[in-house]
């Protein structure tokens, strides 16, 4: 049988090449009319432009579904068609569109490989812009065969001359000395800056190995297998199959059972994409090589039909929305189905569930997918923005201040968050970026900065004011004899004036002094602080008594020993001169220490013993009330 190839332009055949092609069972014709959003298509590629230029600097071979220059072009079939830009490319210009790979393996002298495009030829330009075939064993114009060339001008006889504009078919012939598995075929546009050469519909032979043994049939998979609302397709693809020789058959077949009778439904493909279907429907499919007279099949896909709808899923937030980093998750629901998966799972706490807390490091579109009792299912999906607080480092003009004074803080405010910011300080509730405090104590400062572009927080609890307290002055003492020592328990002090009321003083902390004699002397300290100024003043009356001398009132009738008490007892001696007498031990203060009630007989001897041991240094007078008898006497405890 003899194939006859021609080239037709309209309804009017006009015969270029003719030669005849044998039928050959390891013939394998191959096609390629860029229909396809991918330019060039999977597997075509093109070598460097040359006199390329603007938006054609690197690629002048580009996707084109309208006419320029000429205008009048549109595709052959479909609606997509290649063009070489010579109109708007310098002069000359150059570019190969190459093919994928291509198998002349298995080419015998009695076959005839073949390349065939259809070109858009007219007369308004009579540059020479052309395209030209060539085939090689690599993906190079360098040291590739000519195969022919075509005139975009129908004037020019390259390869003929035409009277009528239109599209036309052209065939070369690829010699049968390219015979490995390895080959190319390259469509050079050259371009003289006349009129864009559009081509389309490309069209070739190859010549892989024959099969000469069991195929295998790889893996069968559909999408979706099952079909809701009561009709629909499905779309199904083989992999892992036996490919790459020639005698091989892959046809698809449907019945209405899983035992048959089975149906051809499709041949030669990879893919196959069903009618509508109303009813549960089962497929397979089987590769066959003719020269082995073997076949392998596939395990039969089911493809169920549900009267039930989709499900209709209602997500909130509706489309999505911004997450703060760091800050709370954003609660993702859904409605309208039984059962929900969520993807992907970064990010979130659960992924399944009609409710989910999203918490992304990055960008993120979450998808969810909700199905009904019947396996039924629908997706819907929500994009979560990442957003940033703002950029906080607050400082303060002092790190210490004393009570009283006021400090400078500044909230660093830096980069992100958009900025256009509200700012709140805790404690004190201050809401601008630059502000004043006056701590009473060491405080903490909070500082949250709101971007109210992106409605995100930033939170900084670093910022620490130490509060230097104001100095407070305060001593004691312990008196023995005339010898005093002074006990300085002052708040915050770290430098020290004594005036001991006789004219002499000391800069010491605690201070031991000796008075040349009795007397009341008015004792003065004068604190400071080394953080703050200013000082703290106090003055305390001294009595000064030498040791050893008793005080008496009503002559005998209180007598204490010894007088100084060094082993903390004191022995006390006296008269009642009423039935109750009352007797108190008051301190150089005039601070009542201890109180003991007597009763006895009037002008009964007492003797009573106190045990002073808790008692600190100093000068006490003990007081004694007994009806209208009133005694008192000092005495000095070591």
């Amino acid at each position: 049988m003899k194939k006859f190839i021609s080239l037709f332009q309209s309804n009017i055949i006009a015969v270029v090449l003719l030669f005849t092609i044998n039928d050959v069972s390891a013939q394998v014709i191959n096609n390629e009319d860029f229909e396809g959003a991918t330019y060039p298509s999977v597997g075509w590629t093109m070598n460097n432009a040359i006199g390329g230029q603007g938006q054609f600097a690197t690629t002048i071979w580009v996707h084109r579904n309208v006419g320029s220059f000429p205008n009048s072009a549109s595709a052959h079939s479909g609606t997509w068609m290649s063009r070489y830009s010579s109109h708007f490319t310098a002069d000359p210009s150059t570019q190969a569109l190459i093919t994928p790979v291509i198998d002349y393996s298995g080419i015998t002298i009695n076959d005839t490989a073949y390349f065939s495009f259809w070109v858009y030829r007219d007369n308004t330009s009579n540059l020479g812009d052309s395209v030209t075939a060539y085939v090689n064993t690599i993906a190079d114009v360098t040291g590739a065969t000519r195969l022919g060339a075509v005139a975009q001008s129908i004037a020019i006889n390259l390869p003929d001359t035409q009277s009528t504009i239109g599209w036309y078919q052209y065939i070369f012939k690829v010699p049968n000395s390219f015979n490995t598995s390895t080959n190319y075929l390259m469509l050079t546009g050259t371009g003289h800056t006349g009129n864009n050469i559009f081509t389309d519909d490309f069209e070739w032979t190859s010549y892989p190995p024959q099969c000469t043994s069991t195929p295998t049939i790889g893996t069968l998979t559909a999408t979706p297998l099952l079909i809701c609302g009561g009709s629909g397709t499905a779309a199904f693809n083989l992999s892992g199959q036996t490919s790459g020789a020639s005698g091989l058959t892959t046809v698809w077949q449907s019945a209405s059972n899983a035992t048959g009778p089975w149906t051809d439904v499709s041949i030669n493909a990879s893919t196959y994409t069903s009618d509508t279907l109303i009813i549960t429907t089962y497929f397979r499919c089987f590769i066959s090589c003719s020269n082995s007279a073997s076949a392998d099949t596939s395990a039969i896909i089911t493809i169920d039909v549900s009267i039930s709808p989709l499900p209709v899923l209602t997500v909130a937030p509706n489309g999505g929305a911004a997450y703060c980093n760091g800050g709370d998750p954003v609660i993702l629901s859904v409605t309208g189905a039984t059962n929900y998966t969520w993807s992907p799972s970064a990010g979130l706490d659960n992924s399944t569930g009609d409710l989910v807390f999203a918490s992304p490091a990055t960008n993120t579109v979450y998808t969810v997918t909700g199905s009904d009792s019947s396996g039924c299912a629908a997706s819907a999906t929500l994009n979560i923005t990442v957003a940033n607080g703002p950029n906080i480092n607050p400082t303060s003009s002092a790190d210490t201040v004393c009570t009283g004074s006021t400090v400078n803080l500044n909230s660093g405010t830096g980069g992100g968050g958009g900025g256009n910011n509200t700012y709140l300080w805790n404690p004190g509730g201050m809401s601008t970026g630059n502000t004043q405090a006056n701590p009473t104590t060491t405080t903490t400062y909070t500082l949250t900065v709101t971007s109210n572009f992106t409605g995100c927080s930033t939170t900084d609890s670093s910022l620490v004011i130490v509060v230097t307290q104001d100095v407070t002055a305060n001593f004691g003492y312990t008196m023995t004899g005339n010898t005093v020592l002074f006990h300085d328990s002052s708040f915050n002090a770290s430098s020290w004036s004594w005036n001991f009321g006789d004219g002499n003083g000391s800069s010491t902390q605690n201070p031991i002094y000796t008075f040349s004699g009795t007397g009341v002397y008015n004792v003065t300290l004068i604190v400071t602080s080394a953080g703050c100024p200013g000082g703290d003043t106090i003055q305390i009356q001294l009595s000064v008594f030498p040791s050893g001398i008793n005080i008496i009132s009503n002559s005998n009738q209180l007598f204490v020993y010894p007088n100084p008490v060094t082993d903390n007892l004191l022995h006390l001696n006296f008269v009642m001169k009423n039935e109750n007498a009352e007797l108190n031990i008051v301190n150089s203060l005039g601070q009542i220490v201890m109180t003991k009630n007597f009763s006895s007989t009037i002008n009964k001897q007492m003797n009573e013993t106190i045990n002073l041991k808790e008692f600190v240094s100093g000068i006490y007078e003990v007081n004694l009330n007994s009806g209208n008898s009133h005694d008192s006497v000092r005495f000095v405890k070591h």
